[in-house]
């Protein structure tokens, strides 16, 4: 890929490993702080299956228990089985995710979802990317 002008800016980055990344936060900037609430206390169920009612029901211990919490988070069985990380919920196990999700909120927890770095092989989706090779599988 070329700039459309043909025109390339070269920056030269001087001294150890401080000093380079120092220079090369102050031209690009530095990351973002995360959200402070992103710190606080996770809570999983252990990477089991699990459902909507079991969902509820941490979500009632915690608060019985006075347990504070930031973020509930859900292991990848909030996904159909062997369809890991197209982004589909599981609605035999979670029939109402919005409702859901809106309840965790309202508790004063945040929904972590966890997704992976691949599709599953499995999935309707894993198909999508075969004719143009753009997945490896």
């Amino acid at each position: 890929m070329a700039p459309a002008d043909g025109a390339l800016d070269y920056y030269l980055l001087v001294g150890g490993p401080r000093a380079c990344l120092r220079q090369y936060q102050q031209l690009v900037g530095g990351p973002e702080l995360p959200p402070t609430w992103s710190f606080g206390v996770w809570f999983s169920q252990g990477f089991s299956s699990d459902s909507e009612q079991a969902v509820r029901e941490r979500i009632d211990a915690l608060s019985r228990h006075s347990v504070g919490c930031d973020v509930l988070h859900l292991d990848s069985y909030w996904q159909r089985r062997g369809s890991w990380s197209d982004m589909q919920w599981d609605t035999g196990a979670f029939p109402a995710p919005a409702e859901l999700l809106a309840d965790v909120h309202r508790s004063g927890m945040r929904a972590c979802l966890w997704i992976n770095p691949y599709i599953g092989a499995q999935s309707p989706c894993s198909s999508l990317g075969r004719p143009s090779r753009a997945l490896a599988l």
